[in-house]
């Protein structure tokens, strides 16, 4: 459903980074932008391939800080914030 999405929508529409950059986040994604990037540079596609790094920052931005609040959620209080007085 992510490739179709993201093969479906033109890198000038206004959704394409948000379509992009969820689609970079699974693992066949990812490697499927970081090619089409090396292709547009190789071609002199400066503008896209630039656009295709974005994505792959933005989702892995997103990646970790998801990874950053699944850390969070899952640490205890202090003990000190934990007992009653």
């Amino acid at each position: 459903m992510a490739r179709e999405q993201y093969d479906a929508t033109p890198i000038d529409d206004r959704s394409w980074l948000d379509i992009a950059s969820d689609y970079a986040s699974t693992e066949d994604g990812r490697k499927y932008l970081a090619q089409q990037a090396e292709e547009a540079e190789v071609l002199g596609g400066a503008r896209r391939a630039a656009a295709l790094r974005a994505a792959l920052a933005r989702a892995e931005t997103l990646r970790i800080a998801r990874a950053d609040a699944d850390r969070l959620n899952h640490m205890s209080a202090p003990r000190h914030l934990t007992r009653v007085k």
